[in-house]
């Protein structure tokens, strides 16, 4: 699991899959889902969101309102922003507009 976990921490500005992640980590793709289901409590997807999310965060705290939310959010890879906005609040308990907000004053 530590290499899955590198793989995904190193590469998550970029449009990986299950199967790179898999492929880095030495396992098949199923044996990781399990593995990682197991060691982790989510698959390794849900944890790439989760890193995803987290930069994105980052990026919002630290930018002071130089950037904006769709911008930071198609560059760490979500596509759809309806769903990058309800798993942000999901995992923040707040909008990502106002992680943006708060970083401006």
């Amino acid at each position: 699991m530590k290499r899955a976990d590198a793989f995904i921490r190193e590469n998550a500005h970029r449009p990986i899959t299950l199967t790179d992640i898999a492929a880095a980590s030495g396992v098949g793709a199923r044996a990781l889902q399990l593995a990682y289901k197991r060691t982790h409590g989510l698959s390794p997807m849900h944890a790439l969101t989760l890193e995803r999310l987290r930069r994105v965060r980052f990026d919002l705290e630290n930018a002071q309102g130089e950037i904006s939310v769709t911008e930071t959010a198609l560059r760490w890879g979500f596509s759809h922003l309806g769903r990058f906005a309800a798993d942000y609040r999901k995992t923040f308990g707040e909008r990502p507009s106002e992680t943006a907000r708060k970083a401006t004053y």
